[in-house]
């Protein structure tokens, strides 16, 4: 039963890396679905982003850019919820496909505890969790829901997963780092008000963790602020879920340890720096959080990352026609592509290192600036000469 969950699955000796991803969009019975509207939809709709969102976050994993050594990647198991489901194609190799199981309150159920399960093969073993979907919120309560979220007319939360439950009972297991992203919406709603602590099903029961075992590292990354929405633009993935393949890929890196490593201290900075333009890109305001930040390396860079580079003069209004360009220490000077030019900066994505960036305006002398590039960002000021 266990592996009809999974997309990839691999013997790894020692400890090793598990995930499990889930993304849902269609909700049969919330305003819009194939089958009777539950009266506790509390206004939500159909979603596009989250199945999108779930395959790219999985297909992330699977591919060259997470790589971690010391816990290789091991399994991999996809829920998804889609209006038309499609097969998940293996990054590495688009001629495997998978069938996908739905991500309704019973496939999840066994997905979780077979979750449980893997981590609990070693102490020292990497969770990742991910949800993309509705989600509903009242005070310390999340309620993550699935595709028949509303199914029982009596208990409508019988389709959803009391997400601070399942965290305090994933505890139990011996896997001393464990990983949440929850990439939903936490804005409260009258069903959990009226739930009064019930806020979905309990599929792990919480109990102390078995003695002897490292503390759990457990941090919680949310994509907005308690009480409030996340935004996606329709058929794309999700503001977050972006954000964070992002950071999880270069933005959130530092060599403090004498290489390139994406750490969990760092994955908040990055992902609310990029998720906050995204979102103002579109007229809204987001602002990621997290829980129980402790420092999990995560992912080991294999080259030096990217980060952003924004060039900003002063006045702002003198960049429209100014020209860019950037070069390293003995290299060729580069323009920077006129794309990346708007009303306030000029945005780049460069590799880390050191930079002398030139500005000319007009027929004055060009203005050189030097600075040091590195993740999540760097911002390069000009004054315009008189």
């Amino acid at each position: 039963m266990a592996q009809s969950f999974l997309v990839h699955d691999l013997a790894v000796a020692g400890p090793a890396t598990h995930a499990l991803v889930i993304g849902v969009g269609d909700y049969p019975h919330l305003n819009g679905g194939s089958k009777a509207r539950t009266e506790h939809h509390d206004g939500m709709e159909q979603l596009t982003s989250p199945p999108i969102s779930a395959r790219l976050f999985a297909s992330w994993l699977m591919s060259e850019n997470f790589h971690n050594p010391t816990k290789p990647l091991a399994s991999v198991a996809l829920l998804l919820s889609e209006t038309i489901p499609a097969p998940f194609l293996d990054p590495r190799n688009p001629a495997i496909k998978f069938d996908v199981a739905l991500a309704d309150s019973i496939n999840v159920r066994l997905a979780i505890t077979e979750f449980f399960k893997r981590g609990d093969e070693n102490a020292d073993n990497l969770l990742i969790f991910y949800f993309c979907g509705h989600g509903i919120a009242a005070g310390t309560d999340t309620a993550l829901l699935l595709s028949d979220y509303g199914a029982n007319p009596l208990n409508a939360l019988e389709g959803a997963i009391d997400f601070r439950r399942l965290r305090i009972g994933m505890g139990r297991s011996k896997a001393s780092e464990q990983c949440f992203f929850i990439d939903a919406c936490r804005a409260s709603t009258d069903t959990l008000i009226e739930a009064i602590g019930h806020a979905g099903q309990v599929v792990i029961g919480g109990g102390q963790r078995p003695f002897g075992l490292p503390p759990r590292r457990a941090p919680v990354f949310y994509a907005t602020l308690n009480g409030f929405k996340a935004f996606a633009l329709p058929g794309k993935p999700t503001i977050f879920t972006d954000a964070l393949v992002k950071a999880l890929s270069d933005l959130a890196a530092d060599d403090e340890m004498g290489d390139w490593r994406i750490s969990t201290n760092r994955i908040q900075t990055a992902v609310e720096h990029v998720a906050a333009r995204q979102a103002l890109a579109i007229k809204k305001q987001q602002v990621p959080t997290a829980d129980d930040v402790s420092n999990i390396h995560l992912n080991f860079l294999q080259n030096p990352p990217h980060a952003l580079v924004y060039v900003k003069s002063d006045p702002p209004e003198a960049l429209a026609s100014a020209s860019l360009t950037y070069q390293t220490a003995g290299g060729a000077p580069e323009a920077a592509p006129p794309e990346g030019l708007n009303e306030t900066e000029w945005a780049l994505q460069l590799p880390s290192g050191s930079y002398d960036f030139s500005v000319t305006f007009g027929a004055k002398p060009p203005c050189i600036v030097p600075n040091t590039v590195r993740p999540a960002f760097r911002i390069v000021n000009v004054k315009v000469p008189t």
